[in-house]
């Protein structure tokens, strides 16, 4: 289950930061939505360890960094193959 949860975290702020920056195209990605999404996994550990249901990981919150850095690498690939596809305003 250890696995499945950080894929599961690394895919959600993937996901998370391809949206961001999708909307968010007049920010720096590296500058801004990184550093947002970075607070909000910390927010939500922190909310985690205050549940007495639940237990907050420093793990969870770098299987985040990583889907946030893995789109970061490949965002401008897949900006180019959305544009084939889709049309933007």
């Amino acid at each position: 289950m250890l696995i499945s949860d950080k894929l599961n975290h690394l895919a959600a702020f993937f996901a998370l930061a391809a949206l961001l920056d999708q909307t968010a195209r007049n920010v720096s990605f590296w500058r801004v939505v990184v550093i947002w999404l970075l607070a909000y996994g910390l927010w939500i550990e922190c909310v985690q360890g205050w549940l007495s249901y639940r237990e907050a990981s420093l793990l969870d919150v770098g299987a985040d960094a990583i889907g946030i850095c893995l789109y970061g690498l490949v965002r401008t690939r897949i900006v180019h193959l959305l544009a084939r596809f889709v049309r933007f305003a």
